[in-house]
């Protein structure tokens, strides 16, 4: 199994353009036309590097706005820089096993649970 090595990161910022932002729009409403729901995701990456991030709250607003959104980089998944990633940006086997199984079988299941209950008292 591949193991990262820790390493110091560089501060930086999440940036979006205005071509980037609009295309994201058009995506979700294509979608949501559709009549699908939609989960935004932000998978895991070392904690190293998503704290050099100077504005994540500000994203995780920005995202939160857009729908149902998912972080992993909070408290919903222990993972180790060292076991559980190729590299800063990248899980290794193990961890996509431990991340695969937080989002489908707690957080993505929960949700098709209540939709399930809820479509049931109509």
């Amino acid at each position: 199994m591949s193991h990262n090595e820790p390493q110091l990161q560089k501060p930086g910022a999440w940036l979006l353009n205005a071509s980037q932002l609009s295309a994201f729009d058009r995506v979700l409403h294509l979608i949501r036309s559709g009549g699908a729901d939609v989960v935004l995701v932000q998978a895991p990456v070392t904690q190293s590097l998503y704290r050099s991030y100077r504005n994540n709250r500000e994203f995780d607003r920005f995202m939160a706005q857009k729908g149902n959104y998912i972080n992993f980089n909070s408290e919903l998944i222990s993972l180790d820089e060292q076991d559980h990633f190729y590299d800063a940006q990248h899980l290794n086997q193990d961890g996509v096993i431990l991340f695969n199984t937080e989002l489908l079988d707690r957080h993505l299941a929960d949700r098709l649970r209540r939709k399930r209950l809820a479509s049931d008292r109509k």
